[in-house]
Formats: C-alpha cells, sequence, structure tokens
C-alpha cells in the first residue's frame, strides 16, 4: 500500500512538472510574439536639408561685331570685324535644397535645389584700339588717338536643378563620392556696354535689340564628401551651353557666355 502511494505521488510530481514547464514554455513564446520587432538602424548618410555657398572662377567669352567706321553703329573702343575675347570669371554662388537616398545600403540618392551665381569679369582690360579701328600690338604702334576697349561686365544665373549622388565610401558619419546633373536657369548679364548703347548717340533713339537676360541650360558635376552630420564639401564644374545674343543691330552685336566655372563648396545639413 505504501508502495503505491509513493509511486502515485511520483506520477504526480511528473506531471505537474511537465505542465509547469509546458505552462512556461507557452508563456516565453508569447512574450515573443508580443515583443516588438528591432529594425536596424539606417546605415550610410541622412536625407537632409542644406544651404550652401560656393566661390567660382572659371572662364567667359564676349564676342564683337563691329561695323567699318562709315556705319553709324560703329562703336569706336572696338577693332572693326569680329573680335573674341576670353576673361575671367569670379564669383559667389548660393544653394538652398533637399538631399535623399534609396534602397537599403543608401550610396545612391538625389538632390533638388535652388541657386543663384553671380559672376565678374573685364574683357580687354589692357588692350587698346588705334584710330582706323585696328588692334594696337607691339609690333604695330597705334596712331596718336587710341581708345580702351575694357569692358566691366556682371553675370547673375538663377533657376533650379538636380544632381544624382553615387557614394563610394558611405557611412553615417562620413561620405564620399560624385554627382552629376543638370540645371535650368534664367542668365542676366549687365556691363559697360550696355550702358554706352542706352545712353550714347547714334543708338539712343534706334530700335535696336538689347537682350541682357535669357534661357540657360547647364552641366553640373564633381566630387563630395559630408563629415559628421552637419558639414558637407564639393569641389566641381558648372558648364553653360547657350550662348546670350546681348545686342545686335545695325551689323553691331555683342555675344556673351560663361563657358565654364570651377567651384568650392560648403553645405550645412540641417
Amino acid at each position: 500500500m505504501k508502495k503505491f502511494v509513493v509511486f502515485k505521488t511520483l506520477c504526480l510530481s511528473v506531471v505537474l512538472g511537465n505542465s509547469l514547464l509546458a505552462a512556461e514554455g507557452s508563456t516565453e513564446v508569447q512574450k515573443q510574439l508580443e515583443k516588438p520587432k528591432e529594425y536596424k538602424a539606417v546605415k550610410g548618410e541622412k536625407n537632409a536639408w542644406y544651404l550652401g555657398i560656393s566661390y567660382q572662377v572659371g572662364q567667359a567669352s564676349q564676342s564683337v561685331k563691329n561695323p567699318p567706321k562709315s556705319s553709324e553703329f560703329n562703336y569706336p573702343k572696338f577693332p572693326v570685324g569680329k573680335t573674341d575675347y576670353l576673361a575671367v570669371m569670379q564669383g559667389l554662388g548660393l544653394t538652398v535644397g533637399y538631399k535623399q537616398f534609396f534602397g537599403e545600403k543608401r550610396w545612391f540618392g538625389a538632390r533638388y535645389y535652388g541657386f543663384m551665381d553671380y559672376g565678374h569679369a573685364v574683357f580687354g582690360a589692357n588692350a587698346l584700339t588705334s584710330d582706323n579701328g585696328g588692334v594696337c600690338e607691339l609690333h604695330q604702334p597705334c596712331a596718336t588717338k587710341v581708345g580702351t576697349m575694357g569692358n566691366l561686365s556682371d553675370m547673375f544665373t538663377y533657376g533650379v536643378g538636380i544632381d544624382t549622388l553615387y557614394n563610394v565610401i558611405n557611412k553615417e558619419d562620413a561620405s564620399f563620392g560624385f554627382f552629376f546633373g543638370a540645371q535650368i536657369a534664367g542668365n542676366s548679364w549687365g556691363n559697360t556696354t550696355g550702358a554706352f548703347l542706352e545712353t550714347k548717340s547714334p543708338y539712343k533713339h534706334t530700335s535696336y535689340s538689347l537682350d541682357p537676360a535669357i534661357f540657360q541650360f547647364l552641366f553640373n558635376l564633381g566630387i563630395r564628401t559630408h563629415i559628421g552630420r552637419h558639414q558637407e564639401f564639393d569641389f566641381g564644374v558648372k558648364i553653360p551651353t547657350i550662348n546670350v545674343y546681348y545686342f545686335n543691330h545695325g551689323n553691331l552685336s555683342f555675344t556673351y557666355r560663361r563657358q565654364y566655372s570651377l567651384y568650392v563648396g560648403y553645405r550645412y545639413n540641417f
């Protein structure tokens, strides 16, 4: 009888133990089911609004077609015929926009922005024109009366753009890569030539065509890096593609173009 009671007690203990283990396992499974999923932290460069400034230096061109001295539209300070000038253009650029990255690894992205560039150049600053309409040279001295043909020019470009971003090194606190994009903009020029055409005879009361602002399309490409949460730097080049036909009347014409601008830029990411 005692053996039976002991055996029964042991069986009951085993059953209770198994029940407790099953209950504990069920509770653990329930906890795992109720536990929220742990998502991986975002790796790579983060999306951000930004504000940027850049220093720009490049080359601009001026092409002048000047009629003969006998024409009322002859511009005395420039040689007769077609003359092309090149000048260094320096200035500043401002930009504000938003950048975002795609995919799990976030090595590819895009940025959308508005921008404004300012550039200053002086065409023919050290050149002289002789009385007969020719250019003064070392082997061909000028006549008694000469005129300087220096033309101070200011350029503004303003519009919107989009760049594609490609990161070669891609971490949350630092990245390095390159970009390529395009911009559409307005392009305005102002210079001392325009002031002459507007105020001096015989151009003052004629129906000349002075067109200082046009549509412009530019390519934008370069390399970039971001360091920490807020700092970003880039080095690039802008390449405009359309000439500015500034003035054209009476066989006298002026055509301008910013040929390219190299720039070093800083951007603050918010």
